[in-house]
């Protein structure tokens, strides 16, 4: 089998056991490593000027809606702040590529063509299999058990971190979450998801009792606003449950939302099919996903099957 076979097949087997999503490139195919790609704005054209060198790693990220549309991200090292690479005008006749925390630079990846690294149908066959195994659950020679929850930019998050919890799609799917009155409340006690997608929320902590270590999936664990209303007795959150169509996401206790009934459980996270999703899970065993209610202030985090889970990522949230 060819090395650039071998190197497709062992990156595929990756991604999926890591449950890491793909890069696609233009032509809707996974762009493996060591791989020549031409690099395109997804709208438009610009010539890119060198610029200085710093010592990071850099990172390929989704954005938005269009079709394999992603964004270039640069970490340096010893620091857990990323940032996105956009572009500056330097009226050369070309943009150079800078960090950025403005828009940045969307991209496609072009296949630059080798002809010795066509794929035969015998190596094809071989990569089906391999896939089918994957995703079929097949028994394999690793286990797929105690996978880390990553942050957007692939790094994993940790019990006692702070992050804003946004939708893993940027764009109308809304923003990050935070605290309003809804009802006859007077103190903001309900979780709602903000409608802007430029508003990233309240800063949101997940704790694993005893440990500040990283937070895997399905791992039971506290969630908490990192800021407390005045009126609130606490910003940890539960479930409620009264005369609205199904139980939902508030804070505090029983104080905070008197005639009302405090469901007792954990919270865990789950991979979805883009991003993660909130899971919980009461003291009888049985867990429901966290999805959304449009409402008028925005859309109340629930606790449903039924339908699409809310589908979020996690961002760090700067100092």
């Amino acid at each position: 089998m060819k090395p650039e076979i071998l190197s497709t097949l062992s990156f595929l087997l990756f991604a999926f056991t890591t449950n890491l999503p793909l890069v696609l490139d233009t032509n809707g195919n996974p762009i493996p490593p060591a791989r020549r790609y031409y690099i395109f704005p997804a709208i438009w054209k610009a010539s890119v000027a060198q610029g200085p060198m710093l010592s990071g790693i850099f990172c390929i990220q989704k954005y938005g809606f269009l079709s394999n549309s992603y964004k270039l991200v640069f970490c340096p090292d010893h620091s857990s702040t990323c940032s996105d690479i956009g572009t500056y005008d330097n009226n050369e006749g070309g943009k150079r590529l800078v960090l950025t925390q403005d828009s940045p630079l969307i991209v496609v990846f072009e296949n630059a063509y080798k002809p010795d690294a066509t794929i035969n149908m015998k190596d094809a066959l071989l990569i089906t299999l391999s896939l089918f195994a994957l995703s079929s659950n097949l028994p394999l020679g690793f286990s797929q058990g105690g996978q880390q929850v990553r942050n957007i930019y692939g790094k994993p998050i940790f019990s006692g971190g702070r992050y804003y919890v946004e939708p893993s799609i940027f764009g109308p799917t809304g923003g990050g979450v935070g605290l309003d009155t809804t009802d006859n409340s007077t103190c903001p006690v309900t979780v709602l998801q903000d409608y802007s997608e430029i508003a990233s929320g309240m800063v949101v902590k997940f704790t694993i009792p005893e440990s500040t270590g990283t937070i895997s999936m399905g791992i039971p664990l506290d969630i908490s606003f990192e800021d407390k209303p005045w009126c609130a007795t606490s910003s940890k959150w539960v479930l409620v449950a009264d005369n609205f169509p199904a139980k939902w996401v508030g804070i505090g206790g029983a104080q905070d939302h008197p005639g009302k009934e405090i469901i007792t459980g954990k919270f865990n996270i789950q991979k979805a099919n883009v991003g993660y999703k909130l899971v919980f899970c009461d003291t009888a065993g049985t867990c429901t996903n966290i999805a959304r209610y449009e409402e008028d202030k925005g859309r109340r985090l629930i606790l449903s099957n039924a339908g699409m889970p809310f589908e979020i990522s996690f961002v760090n949230a700067l100092p």
